[in-house]
């Protein structure tokens, strides 16, 4: 079997960067179907890639987003819930030990994901019902996220980019 590599999977499956949040990604469905607000599902495909950008910055969705792990490298997901408590998920291919191929965001956590230490990159999907629309995206602020949850500061700060952390 042909090694796959960051690049080949971004052409092959025509990728674009997205650049505040980090990864690379392609809407792969949108619902025919629409609720007033917007499409009644959405799913992506989503790339993290340690040499760009190499994690998802923590934002919130204003409804449930389920993972999809596909290949290459375990992820590690961090959740920050309102009621102060933080839950990491890894997800990978290893689900004899614990890992997830499929997990659920709920509405309104705050969540950011990063490859696992040495990890080179991770191909995740995400479906979405409603469908995302940029309105119900925030990306969070370091400075506010350590203010609610001081005890995870170099989590909060592995998880935000610094031109952002205001």
């Amino acid at each position: 079997m042909e090694v796959i590599r960051p690049e080949d999977i971004i052409n092959k499956l025509n990728l674009v960067p997205l650049d505040d949040e980090g990864g690379y990604y392609r809407q792969t469905w949108v619902s025919d179907q629409n609720l007033e607000k917007g499409p009644l599902g959405t799913a992506i495909y989503f790339l993290l890639v340690n040499s760009f950008k190499g994690f998802s910055a923590l934002h919130t969705l204003s409804f449930p987003e389920i993972y999809h792990f596909y290949l290459g490298d375990s992820i590690e997901l961090s959740l920050f819930h309102k009621n102060g408590e933080v839950e990491q998920v890894i997800m990978g291919q290893d689900i004899l030990n614990g890992e997830h191929l499929q997990f659920t965001v709920p509405s309104g956590v705050v969540q950011g994901s990063k490859i696992i230490e040495g990890g080179e990159y991770a191909l995740i999907g995400t479906t979405m019902a409603p469908g995302f629309i940029v309105d119900d995206f925030t990306l969070n602020s370091r400075k506010e996220m350590v203010k609610k949850y001081p005890e995870y500061e170099n989590l909060i700060v592995s998880l935000t980019r610094k031109r952002l952390q205001e």
